[in-house]
């Protein structure tokens, strides 16, 4: 049985795609199914220090890429969010959200790949330092409009550009 069966019941009706695509990390203590990108930084070596608390030797800050997925219904949503969210988490940020939709259309699905290929080209941790990421920029060179801006970086959805000025 999947994780987000076995930990939220077959109500959320999670989009196959999403369970083809990326790693189920369903979590009962969470509020929602969620399924995780990428994943970058940090380490298996730990310090168990004096006062107890355990610490990674001067491992950069662990982050992770993950899909959210509300249920349906939105009177049985934990939280007022939409059904989709896409967010990145890490040991010095506490969520920061890059894209959303109530449905997994078309255009949902296009943020999700140019948000996958901003994070395979630049890390993770680049994206973190950006602070997010706006989806509402003009047109590439291509003639294309679907285009994400992160920071100062560019990339277009057709031709997979980086730039930094919009053309």
């Amino acid at each position: 049985m999947d994780g987000w069966k076995r930990e939220f019941g077959e109500d959320y009706a999670i989009p196959q795609e999403l369970e083809d695509r990326f790693d189920d990390r369903s979590w009962h203590n969470d509020s929602s199914p969620s399924f995780l990108i990428m994943e970058e930084g940090g380490t298996d070596e730990l310090i168990h220090n004096e006062d107890g608390s355990v610490s990674s030797p001067d491992a950069p800050p662990y982050y992770w890429l993950a899909v959210w997925v509300e249920h349906p219904d939105k009177e049985q949503r934990e939280l007022d969010l939409a059904r989709f969210e896409i967010v990145l988490h890490g040991d010095d940020i506490n969520g920061i959200g890059l894209g959303s939709s109530e449905e997994l259309d078309e255009e949902f699905l296009i943020k999700l790949h140019i948000v996958e290929q901003y994070a395979k080209a630049h890390g993770l941790a680049h994206i973190a330092k950006l602070k997010g990421i706006s989806m509402d920029t003009p047109v590439c060179s291509c003639g294309n409009r679907n285009m994400a801006s992160m920071g100062m970086d560019i990339i277009c959805s057709d031709c997979h550009k980086f730039c930094g000025e919009i053309h």
